[in-house]
């Protein structure tokens, strides 16, 4: 994102991401884009909240391709 320069538009998050080799949020497993994948990761992990504050639960992992 520290790479757009002018106005904040989706077509600029587009362009941003398109052009990262990877992202490293430091939350999750390290994301990978491409001009073809926008999607970054299929990785995922279940989250809970418990009192008020967002709690991870288990391990990430990837689902199952769907057809």
């Amino acid at each position: 994102m520290k790479t757009i320069k002018g106005p904040v538009t989706s077509a600029a998050i587009t362009e941003a991401y398109e052009k990262a080799t990877a992202v490293d949020p430091g939350v999750s497993p390290v994301m990978r884009f491409s001009a073809n994948d926008h999607l970054g990761t299929r990785s995922v992990q279940r989250v809970v909240v418990k009192k008020g504050v967002w709690v991870s639960s288990g391990d990430f992992y990837t689902p199952p391709a769907r057809d």
